[in-house]
């Protein structure tokens, strides 16, 4: 959760004028929480600068140590606010 203010700076590179969206994000987890195979999923947002953006922050993104590897699965939503753009994390799941 510490990245999503990086998540919601992507949304402001949105080209349309709502600008709301989610994407996927895939991750290989490694047990010390570094990622690798870093993927983009399903986006509804058409701009290219956005999915790209989120895919180098998610390159960013570690987690925290676990007892195995694991592939993880997280949709950042990005919305604007009047305060600014906000991400915010959900359906995270594994496999």
């Amino acid at each position: 959760r510490a990245q999503e203010p990086a998540f919601g700076a992507c949304e402001t590179l949105g080209n349309s004028p709502n600008r709301d969206g989610a994407v996927t994000v895939g991750w290989l987890v490694g047990a010390d929480g570094s990622v690798a195979n870093v993927t983009l999923g399903q986006s509804t947002f058409t701009s290219e600068l956005v999915n790209q953006c989120v895919l180098s922050v998610a390159r960013q993104v570690t987690f925290p140590a676990s007892a195995s590897s694991a592939q993880v699965y997280w949709t950042v939503r990005l919305r604007g606010s009047e305060t600014g753009p906000i991400a915010e994390a959900g359906r995270y799941r594994s496999h």
